[in-house]
């Protein structure tokens, strides 16, 4: 027991040994980088919420109706899911949330690319319209933003976590789910199933 001892010391204590931790700590922490980025990335970037309202039984699933909602935006006027005529982009998310920040620079370009097809239309969950409207002006942002400060809506959707997607067909239905911040091809990807498979209310 004792020269075992011995041995690991020696090797801690010399150049090749000092070598050896570093390039065996290095490696670890690539391999833990590449899970992230493989496999993990979603859960990641998800900041959880909490829900004042009770969280729907069931979570709403592509192909069937996204639950209906109505409330208000930034502005006080009324954003109703029954009366969107054109798909929607229904983005849960929150001011404090780093990847929702992150991912903001694509959805207005999206806006800017897209917004005469498709009503996007972010809903910050928990928040109040002052601190919501602050954020919006600094950072520039065009496409419509709703208020759930009692978390129904969010709670509907069976939302735990932000940023959390719903691209939702002109007939009502779900045609795409995405939970985690989105790049720019999954973005471009789920406008191209919606338009595909667009109906009518």
């Amino acid at each position: 027991m004792a020269e075992q001892v011995d041995w690991r010391d020696r090797i801690r204590s010399s150049r090749l040994g000092s070598l050896f931790v570093v390039l065996v700590t290095t490696a670890l922490i690539i391999a833990g980088v590449l899970a992230v980025k493989g496999g993990g990335e979603e859960a990641a970037a998800l900041s959880e919420i909490e829900l004042s309202e009770e969280a729907s039984a069931v979570a709403p699933a592509v192909g069937e109706q996204a639950p209906i909602f109505s409330g208000l935006d930034i502005d006080g006027h009324t954003v109703d899911l029954e009366t969107l005529d054109r798909p929607v982009w229904l983005i849960f998310n929150a001011t404090w949330c780093s990847a929702c920040r992150a991912e903001v620079p694509h959805i207005q370009d999206a806006q800017e690319e897209h917004g005469d097809k498709v009503d996007i239309v972010a809903i910050y969950v928990n928040e109040g319209a002052e601190a919501v409207r602050s954020y919006v002006d600094q950072v520039g942002l065009t496409y419509t933003h709703m208020l759930d400060p009692t978390t129904e809506i969010a709670a509907a959707y069976r939302t735990m976590g932000v940023p959390a997607h719903y691209f939702i067909n002109s007939d009502g239905t779900i045609s795409s789910i995405h939970v985690g911040a989105v790049s720019p091809s999954q973005i471009e990807e789920a406008l191209a199933g919606l338009s595909a498979s667009a109906g009518n209310r």
